[in-house]
C-alpha cells in the first residue's frame, strides 16, 4: 500500500510551535498550493491545505518558515475522528513527515543578509 503526499506551496502564516501534554512538539502550517490547471474562468484555482508536523520537524518549521515562504512538503494522509455537539465525525488530515524551503519570502532573505 502507499500512502504519500508531495506538495509545494507557499506558506499562509507564521507557524507557532505548541506542546501536547505528552512533550510532544507540534506545529501546524497552512500551504497555499496553486493548481496545475486553470478554471472556466481562465485561472488557477488554489487549495488551502492544513499540514501537521511533529517533533525536530516542527520545530524546524516554525523557526525557519514564515508568511511567503514557498516550501515543499512530503508526507501522508491520515484518518481521523471526534466529538462535535455529541455525534462522531471523521476526516483526514495531512502529516508532514518532511518539509524542504524552496524560496524565503523577501523579508526572510533581508533578515538572513543582515545577519
Amino acid at each position: 500500500m502507499i500512502n504519500n503526499v508531495v506538495l509545494v506551496g507557499r506558506v499562509c502564516n507564521d507557524i507557532k510551535l505548541y506542546t501536547t501534554e505528552n512533550g510532544f512538539k507540534v506545529a501546524n502550517i497552512l500551504l497555499a498550493v496553486q493548481r496545475p490547471f486553470k478554471n472556466q474562468d481562465d485561472t488557477y484555482d488554489t487549495d488551502f491545505l492544513d499540514i501537521k508536523v511533529m517533533f525536530a520537524t516542527a520545530e524546524i518549521s516554525a523557526e525557519y518558515f514564515t508568511k511567503g515562504s514557498i516550501v515543499g512538503v512530503k508526507g501522508r494522509v491520515q484518518a481521523k475522528s471526534y466529538i462535535v455537539d455529541g455525534k462522531k465525525v471523521n476526516g483526514t488530515e495531512i502529516i508532514g513527515e518532511r518539509v524542504s524551503f524552496i524560496h524565503m519570502n523577501r523579508k526572510n532573505e533581508e533578515e538572513a543578509e543582515t545577519m
